[in-house]
């Protein structure tokens, strides 16, 4: 599964098509790319931890697998980055 992140560069990527950058330009928008895709998986995983310990709070009968399930596991799983 793609992410957000990935989706948007490579939209981008189409619609800007090839460019001139320098090497510090091509240096820079990496980093900045590679930062959005960590902020973009520690909100995921936020997000799943929240939503399992709501879901845990709520029906207080989760399996334990699921209980045990980290969210950094839980993006591995799911998007494979």
């Amino acid at each position: 599964m793609s992410t957000s992140i990935n989706y948007l560069l490579k939209e981008i990527s189409e619609i800007i098509g090839p460019t001139n950058l320098t090497a510090m330009q091509s240096l820079l928008i990496l980093d900045a790319v590679k930062k959005a895709k960590n902020i973009h998986q520690s909100e995921i995983e936020s997000a799943f931890l929240e939503g399992k310990n709501e879901m845990a709070r709520v029906l207080n009968a989760l399996p334990v697998i699921e209980l045990q399930k980290t969210g950094e596991k839980y993006y591995e799983e799911k998007y494979g980055l």
